[in-house]
């Protein structure tokens, strides 16, 4: 099993007993006994990272707590995520968030919060969160949302060119000239070389 042992960890309320299985996403799941005595099958994700912290009675403790019902649909998925990537060193992604110190504001630690901002900012289901400034944090005033191709020219491998004082990505100024970029991307490598 290339997965990290979690038995006799304690998680908020709940403390893990032993392996349960993968789930259908292959991902590890732990059998825990929460301090009121009930039983909750977690995968470690969610116990690391802190969503998971009991096994239901922290919510029936707290009726006030406002149910959004978003669970399982695209915009709880893209925060949950967020969290995971700049929060939980179990994430595939951390060392490109977390690791480089990329933090969440904390105003959106609120799931709720997250929503009303992505709701009033754009938010639709063919967009994705980009952050403006790539080394900047998760905050209002540096996310937007973008169209799967915006975001993959706003990278840290993102090559920019400046144009009559105006600065793009290069494969845009391509677009707009109409040029082929790879071919003239690589013809300006070759003549760089040569100086």
């Amino acid at each position: 099993m290339q997965f990290k042992r979690l038995d006799g960890q304690k998680f908020g309320r709940l403390t893990v007993w032993a392996y349960h299985g993968k789930n259908k996403h292959g991902i590890a799941t732990w059998f825990c006994e929460c301090e009121c005595g009930g039983i909750k099958i977690a995968p470690s994700g969610s116990l690391v990272c802190g969503f998971t912290k009991s096994c239901g009675c922290i919510g029936k403790e707290h009726p006030s707590h406002t149910k959004h019902g978003d669970k399982g649909k695209r915009i709880y998925n893209i925060w949950k995520s967020m969290n995971e990537r700049c929060n939980c060193e179990t994430s595939c992604s951390y060392s490109h968030y977390g690791a480089r110190g990329i933090s969440i504001c904390p105003e959106w630690k609120s799931y709720a919060a997250f929503r009303e901002w992505s709701l009033a900012n754009g938010y639709t289901k063919n967009l994705t969160i980009d952050r403006i400034n790539n080394d900047g944090n998760y905050e209002p005033v540096n996310c937007r949302w973008t169209t799967t191709k915006e975001q993959a020219r706003n990278t840290t491998r993102t090559v920019y060119a400046t144009l009559l004082g105006v600065k793009k990505p290069f494969i845009e100024w391509c677009e707009l000239l109409g040029l082929d970029y790879k071919k003239t991307y690589g013809l300006i490598r070759r003549e760089k070389r040569r100086l």
